[in-house]
């Protein structure tokens, strides 16, 4: 019974010095309370752990009034630590929240147009090295070639934004579309294979386009129909590659489009 009492009386006193340890000033960097307070809940844990045995213990054998009040006193301290780490993790969570406050500096005056694109190129900017306009476009083919989509979409938004009057910008932006068709993204794929067909492109690209809107037509559903893009390809479109055209039959029998084939 001695031993009970010794022991219980030692783990008050750890408590006690936890609970000091506890309610001291918060350190100033975030990082330090976050280690600290990570610190003291593994404490806190292992101090309800032993709590519990010491309980379980008592219950085993006959307790005296002295010792019920020690074990009682136990519980209070268990409690208010606990209270105290909720406190703590609390302020932290009030300092990082003052901290990005701070941190955030709007521009004093508003930015133009090519700040602003500039600006949004360096957000959408992809995990690739720099280099010239050919290379960031070659890495780009790189991503999507590798099956990379939500990688490539990111490139080719970065290059459209970085180069957009560069000749390789139409062809980034096809390659644009697909990343978003792979992704299942049909309605972003639609705008930009449009975008490309309103621009007049050369017919080998726009028939490229054409194919594309109608396999984003077919992936939508009802009420879109993947028909009109293939047969406005039969109607103006005479000079097709042999990959054109097998694409182009395979589409109208699997969609059952109602025109001639080759």
């Amino acid at each position: 019974m001695v031993k009970v009492k010794i022991s219980l009386e030692k783990f008050s006193i750890f408590l006690i010095i936890l609970i000091a340890i506890m309610v001291t000033p918060l350190k100033a960097e975030e990082q330090d309370l976050e280690v600290e307070i990570e610190r003291l809940t593994e404490q806190l844990e292992e101090a309800q752990r032993r709590k519990e045995e010491q309980a379980s213990s008592a219950q085993n054998k006959a307790t005296s009034p002295q010792e019920q009040a020690t074990l009682e006193s136990l519980m209070q301290h268990v409690q208010e630590l606990t209270r105290t780490v909720e406190e703590n993790k609390k302020e932290i969570a009030e300092l990082k929240e003052k901290h990005a406050h701070d941190t955030a500096s709007p521009p004093s005056t508003p930015l133009s147009a090519e700040e602003t694109a500039t600006v949004k190129a360096s957000q959408n900017a992809p995990s690739i090295s720099a280099g010239n306009a050919q290379s960031q476009y070659d890495q780009a083919i790189s991503l999507y070639n590798k099956g990379q989509f939500s990688e490539s979409e990111k490139a080719f938004i970065y290059f459209l934004e970085t180069y957009k009057k560069d000749q390789l910008a139409e062809n980034a932006r096809f390659w644009l579309a697909y990343s978003y068709f792979q992704q299942k993204k049909y309605d972003d794929a639609r705008k930009e294979f449009q975008e490309i067909l309103d621009s007049k492109p050369k017919p080998s690209r726009a028939v490229d386009c054409l194919i594309g809107l109608s396999g984003v037509f077919e992936n939508m559903g009802r009420p879109h129909n993947p028909c009109p893009p293939l047969i406005r390809i039969k109607a103006e479109y005479k000079i097709l590659t042999q990959e054109q055209k097998e694409m182009l039959n395979s589409a109208i029998r699997r969609n059952n489009c109602k025109i001639l084939t080759n």
